[in-house]
């Protein structure tokens, strides 16, 4: 009877973890729709359709194996050095594996606590803005609809959203109530933490902070004012280890030159996507000030204030933290980052929004009707957009014979990465085909390092430049294919972005036709044009004459004491031939031993 009474006492939240756990069961569930599906065991999914779990899993890896500063999880010679970025998120995603867990297993945890987590997080901020259960419960799994996408990903964005909304959560908390010293510490506590955590979300903390102590500053709410101050304070001493790992990374001999390569250019432009996120921001706000406008219930509640404030507030932070490189000159795929909190700040204003207009029911219905019809396409379009974002979570399903082939490629690759784990009882380089998955897991399934890698790293790209060259030995490389794979080892800041940067000056040169006051406008590029031949000969030359020539020199300055040939992806190689000896071999791979040159 007791135990009825704690679940019916209970039941939204009952219903909201069962809600969520089942739309992250749906997925697996539909890939045994798969032709030819056969259960061979736990796998993670994400690999398939997420680039990122190659960068963040390694570094759980590396975290099990000994290294709790991470260093470079791809690199041996550098698997002691500072990480280019912090480390906390990482360490969070490694506990399920700390307890015990093998890798596959401890994803399937993360999945679903850190998913559980972020729901009822969500579920509390619509709590606290007065929102009924039932809709709380909607819009609560609308969110967590909205970026599953994401939170299926290992570690970014995965544990990361959960703080954001914890953020959000004290945030309200504390201007419901802000001389409560709980409240107080809460803020205190979630501020610090993003810090921590991510480094595009302390910007966005800092921001929303930061505009709200200026309101408050100019409406004259001296309490809340130095609250703020207060709270900006000790969170600011609460982070000076932060501050200080910064530093020394800053002052790192690689660390300007692998921001370069992450993606890291000097513009004042914004970019494409600070507009296309950021437009939703803005209707948003257009839906505020007319319902504020228009209905004075709303006007005249101090909670319903407070509330748009909220909203306001942390919409405005999003979309100039998403654009600061207009004011900063430097920007770090800033936009393209934002937008992750846009997806999740969009659906709860937006239930926030209709509960308002629910609330205010009788004023609404006699609104003439024009001012009628301006809420209702609005509203429209700004669900057109939430819908506009889902197609991350459809992807999982009409995509799902890929995932199933990525799940079996997997574990075709277990017994010969698990004979390398077993054959070496210390950490050894293993040369793998760049493009294969094998040289994606060794760093992940095996405490082994790799040849080619470490692009996000702290190391010199020149280095890096030369891995990929002797990486791909066996492949023959032509000139094209160097220019073809220039964002594989010189990152997106040199391979993409100063190209999409000078072409957006040319388009909006010659939009406002600043030719007629004098100005070369130019014509549009590409990146391999922009970066110029002399680098793509010099490459090639380097690999034809210095690499190919004298590769056995090459693998004794990288230390590298295996090769694995996947037969899938290049069958002609043959590693015999430069004194390679075979040590394994199986229906798809071939692990070479290389003898000492």
């Amino acid at each position: 009877m007791i135990l009825v009474k704690i679940l019916f006492r209970y039941k939204h939240l009952l219903l909201l973890a069962a809600a969520t756990i089942f739309l992250l069961s749906l997925p697996v569930i539909n890939l045994f729709f798969a032709k030819d599906f056969k259960w061979i065991g736990p796998a993670t999914i994400t690999g398939a359709v997420h680039g990122d779990w190659k960068y963040y899993e390694p570094r759980i890896r590396e975290i099990l194996d000994g290294h709790p500063f991470i260093g470079n999880p791809f690199l041996i010679e550098y698997n002691n050095e500072l990480p280019p970025a912090f480390f906390f998120a990482d360490w969070l995603a490694a506990i399920p594996m700390l307890l015990g867990l093998f890798l596959e297993w401890g994803t399937i945890v993360n999945d679903m606590l850190w998913s559980l987590l972020f729901v009822f997080l969500a579920y509390g901020i619509l709590q606290q803005a007065g929102v009924s259960k039932w809709l709380s419960v909607f819009g609560a799994e609308l969110t967590f609809f909205q970026v599953f996408y994401l939170m299926t990903a290992t570690v970014s964005m995965q544990t990361i959203f959960p703080f954001y909304l914890f953020f959000l959560f004290s945030f309200l908390f504390w201007i419901k109530d802000h001389k409560n010293k709980k409240r107080t510490v809460l803020l205190i506590l979630s501020s610090t933490l993003s810090f921590y955590v991510y480094t595009y979300l302390w910007q966005v903390v800092v921001t929303a902070l930061g505009l709200a102590f200026l309101f408050w500053l100019v409406t004259k709410k001296k309490e809340m004012t130095v609250g703020l101050i207060k709270i900006l304070g000790l969170t600011t001493i609460f982070s000076l280890p932060l501050f200080i790992f910064t530093y020394l990374q800053i002052i790192h001999p690689y660390y300007w030159d692998t921001m370069q390569r992450i993606g890291l250019v000097s513009t004042r432009l914004p970019t494409a996507e600070v507009f296309y996120s950021g437009r939703w921001v803005v209707l948003m706000m257009l839906l505020c000030f007319f319902v504020f406008c228009w209905i004075k219930k709303i006007r005249e509640n101090q909670m319903y204030r407070l509330l748009m404030i909220f909203f306001v507030i942390n919409g405005f932070s999003l979309i100039i933290v998403s654009a600061s490189n207009v004011i900063t000159g430097k920007d770090l795929e800033l936009a393209q980052h934002i937008v992750r909190f846009i997806l999740v700040w969009m659906p709860l204003a937006f239930i926030v929004f209709l509960s308002l207009i629910k609330d205010s029911a009788a004023q609404f219905k006699l609104f003439c009707s024009y001012k009628k019809i301006i809420i209702f396409v609005l509203c429209l379009t700004y669900l057109f957009g939430l819908v506009s974002y889902y197609k991350g979570y459809l992807y999982s399903f009409f995509n799902r014979q890929r995932l199933w082939q990525h799940i079996v490629d997997n574990q075709k690759m277990n017994e010969p990465l698990s004979w390398l784990e077993n054959e070496e009882s210390k950490s050894v380089v293993v040369w793998a085909e760049p493009d294969s998955l094998t040289n994606a897991y060794i760093p992940t399934l095996t405490k082994h390092y790799i040849l080619g890698g470490g692009l996000f790293q702290l190391v010199p790209s020149q280095e890096i430049e030369e891995r990929y060259l002797v990486s791909n030995y066996f492949n023959q490389l032509s000139l094209d294919d160097i220019k073809k794979d220039f964002a594989l080892y010189a990152g997106s800041g040199n391979a993409i972005h100063p190209a999409k940067i000078y072409n957006r000056k040319v388009v909006l040169c010659k939009f406002f036709r600043l030719n007629l006051f004098g100005a070369n406008c130019g014509e549009k590029t590409d990146p391999i044009t922009l970066k110029g031949e002399k680098y793509f000969t010099d490459l090639y030359d380097k690999y034809a004459k210095e690499i190919v020539p004298n590769i056995g020199s090459y693998l004794t300055k990288y230390k590298v004491s295996y090769y694995v040939k996947d037969r899938r992806i290049n069958s002609g190689a043959q590693p015999e031939k430069i004194g390679m000896k075979r040590v394994y071999s199986d229906m798809n791979f071939d692990i070479y031993k290389i003898k000492d040159f």
